[in-house]
């Protein structure tokens, strides 16, 4: 894998912030923005991956292979294993800790090693824990026992996302990942970001809003960035229905609409520091299961690229915005207070605006600054907007003294 010194140099930054919060009262997990680590820099994407099934294993685990997915132009993907089965891929490889049976000395000792290297910026964990494993696709965990193997996953000192679960409601959150991060809050285990699965009536009106209103909901309930892991074009509806025949708007074209306009959002929406689509080729003809639909594959049985797989590879991604400027310092009632907000990422040219400002305070071109008249705890929210239009949340907590 090529340009490991520039994950190398992200990983090395991860430790020292890691290093400079740990003395920080309340901070339990660490949430930095290093997606600009993937492996090849040449490339134009950097939120954009890819989960890889067929040409992972057998007769593709070669230079081949590899060229496949390079097509796709992607930053990054993944396998569902803590290890690259296939190493000719020239993106950055994420590994995975499976299911609990994958939390092993050996394991452990692995990822902590190329997190060390330089080889790892971050490591996915337990692939839909909530859901039974009687198809052996789903790792099907109890929470106790993801929260008793956790402190195993932190000796690797590598970033780590949250358990992946299969879905979230905006409405009724999802009891599994809710229970467990509760419990991780309780036992201060460290959790860096969210890793999820989403998979929607992709041919429904209002489906993408209905996805960004998911992910603000979960971003808004743990302030962690987001990995979306897995989304793509199945037919969701006739799965749930168990219905023999896919539905009338399972179509390429509606699969393309769906996949552009989602991944568009994404890349204008700061907290989504990564996606990956579902998959390069799996189950594409002669499958008793219809609804997992041909149009979520990229590539279809003879390997040739397929209509979905030619618009992803044409998504580009932009640079994502980030803010440079974590906590606001402690103001007093009376005095004069100024903070510079500073801005990387993205185009350039910020334009930043704040909702919820203590009275006395305004925010004028960057620079939060006024005399506050009241002392309390505040949450302030800045929104960001650069040159190409890219947007971005952060919200602040600032204190008031008297």
């Amino acid at each position: 894998m090529k340009h490991l010194q520039l994950i190398k140099c992200a990983a090395l930054a991860f430790a020292a912030a890691a290093a400079a919060l740990a003395g920080c009262g309340g901070e339990k997990a660490v949430s930095l923005n290093t997606t600009a680590a993937h492996a090849d820099p040449e490339c134009d994407t950097v939120k954009k991956g890819v989960s890889v099934s067929r040409y992972n294993s057998g007769n593709y685990l070669n230079n081949s292979g590899g060229e496949l997915i390079d097509a796709l132009e992607c930053g990054w993907w993944y396998n569902w294993d803590v290890r690259p089965a296939n190493t000719y891929i020239d993106a950055e490889f994420v590994p995975m800790i499976w299911g609990k049976g994958n939390v092993t000395e050996e394991n452990i000792a692995y990822v902590r090693q190329g997190f060390e290297d330089g080889q790892f910026t971050h490591l996915l964990t337990f692939n839909e824990p909530d859901l039974p494993g009687d198809d052996g696709l789903s790792a099907n965990m109890t929470v106790d026992e993801a929260a008793e193997l956790w402190p195993q996953l932190e000796e690797t000192g590598i970033p780590l996302s949250s358990p992946a679960v299969s879905y979230y409601s905006p409405s009724e959150g999802n009891e599994w990942l809710d229970a467990f991060m509760e419990r991780a809050d309780e036992e201060g285990l460290r959790v860096d970001f969210i890793a999820i699965h989403l998979y929607q009536s992709f041919y429904s009106e209002g489906v993408v809003d209905d996805l960004m209103a998911t992910l603000d909901a979960l971003y808004t309930k743990y302030r962690l960035p987001i990995w979306l892991t897995e989304f793509g074009a199945i037919d969701i509806i006739s799965r749930d229905s168990h219905r023999t025949e896919v539905a009338a708007g399972c179509t390429e074209a509606n699969a393309v609409k769906y996949m552009q306009e989602a991944c568009r959002r994404m890349e204008q929406c700061g907290y989504v520091e990564r996606y990956s689509w579902f998959v390069d080729n799996f189950m594409q003809t002669g499958d008793s299961r219809p609804w997992e639909a041909p149009y979520t594959a990229l590539y279809s049985d003879d390997d040739s690229i397929s209509g979905t797989g030619e618009a992803y590879a044409g998504i580009g991604s932009s640079v994502p915005l980030e803010v440079m400027t974590k906590t606001l310092g402690e103001g007093k009632l009376g005095t004069r207070y100024e903070q510079k907000i500073e801005i990387a990422g993205g185009a350039g040219n910020y334009a930043l605006s704040a909702q919820s400002l203590p009275a006395g305070l305004s925010l004028e071109d960057g620079m939060l600054c006024g005399t506050p008249q009241r002392a309390d705890y505040y949450s302030v929210n800045i929104n960001i907007k650069d040159a190409a239009g890219q947007t971005m949340n952060y919200r602040y907590i600032l204190h008031i003294a008297e």
